[in-house]
């Protein structure tokens, strides 16, 4: 098939862009590299079918028109800002790209019936839930990232009644891993990614608040494999879909795997205290009725391959 990857330079994209290469898809991408690296693209660039790169922002409506004009059977929709934080210091830049630009982006699948394939997150659950979550718990967005993830969820199922125009929505637990930011824990890696960081280079592992919040932490080759997997399925058009792994994790207990040293845990008051959510990890059942499950990739044994990874490329650290 012909796909079209937004967001395909960033971390997730970038696997999701591996994973379709793999299954032997013609694959397109467009990333602004505003948060994304045309690096973490380098070694597809020769495959036969990696097929072009478009440096340009999903808000910019006539270059999507150019670029739809390769009648893509299906687009992969990740692109968005990504950042919880910033997006509470900049909501305007947020809506703008995670809102418009999913729009700009639905008109153009309508016009062309490209079945949308949208990459929502699990930050749209309601704050006090505290049992695994199914795709039909309370949403609660505690933070303008994850209303306008919340708010493009609504346009696409909109453009399913509306136009008939194919969509499934998936819903992705805290990932990791390879290839992710490994500063600030916000947006693309998390926690994960930035206690790594921090342990190799010798600082403190600081957690945010009591450390008693829990996650539900997924390695991003399973995210991936998962988004790809159940995206091309006809069966699972129309719906939305957790992906997670159902095991759930405190940040005290992910830092004590990281580092077995309690002398460089440290507490530090949470700067946005009012977005945080205290239990996070899904039920993934939904998923399971229409696709045999991955083996899944275990926290200790994703830790290890994200460790080994930073430490071969070390130049992740810097950025």
């Amino acid at each position: 098939m012909k796909i079209l990857v937004t967001g395909g330079a960033g971390f997730i994209g970038r696997w999701v862009v591996k994973n379709l290469l793999e299954k032997r898809h013609d694959v397109f991408i467009i990333d602004s590299l505003v948060r994304g690296n045309e690096n973490n693209l380098h070694e597809f660039k020769k495959k036969a079918h990696f097929k072009d790169f478009y440096k340009v922002d999903i808000t910019n409506k006539k270059a999507l028109g150019n670029i739809f004009k390769e009648k893509f059977d299906v687009i992969f929709h990740l692109a968005s800002s990504c950042d919880v934080g910033l997006s509470i210091d900049n909501p305007t830049e947020t809506f703008k790209t995670d809102i418009y630009g999913t729009f700009l982006l639905l008109e153009e699948s309508r016009k062309s019936n490209t079945k949308f394939v949208f990459v929502s997150t699990c930050m749209i659950y309601n704050i006090n839930a505290n049992i695994a979550i199914t795709e039909e718990s309370p949403t609660m967005p505690r933070s303008p990232y994850a209303a306008g993830k919340l708010a493009s969820e609504g346009l696409v199922l909109s453009y399913q009644h509306a136009y008939k125009l194919p969509v499934v929505i998936l819903r992705p637990f805290n990932t990791y891993g390879p290839f992710g930011l490994f500063e600030k824990a916000r947006g693309e890696g998390g926690v994960i990614n930035l206690f790594l960081k921090c342990f190799i280079q010798n600082n403190n592992l600081h957690i945010y608040g009591s450390g008693k919040q829990t996650r539900d932490f997924l390695y991003v080759e399973n995210c991936a494999e998962y988004i790809v997997r159940i995206g091309l399925s006809k069966r699972a058009e129309g719906e939305i879909f957790n992906i997670s792994t159902g095991r759930e994790t405190s940040i005290n207990e992910l830092a004590r795997i990281i580092c077995k040293d309690k002398s460089r845990i440290t507490y530090i008051k949470h700067h946005h205290e009012q977005s945080e959510i205290m239990r996070l990890y899904g039920d993934m059942a939904k998923a399971k009725k229409i696709i045999l499950p991955s083996v899944l990739v275990s926290l200790e044994d994703g830790i290890k391959k994200t460790m080994m990874w930073l430490l071969r490329n070390r130049q992740y650290l810097k950025k």
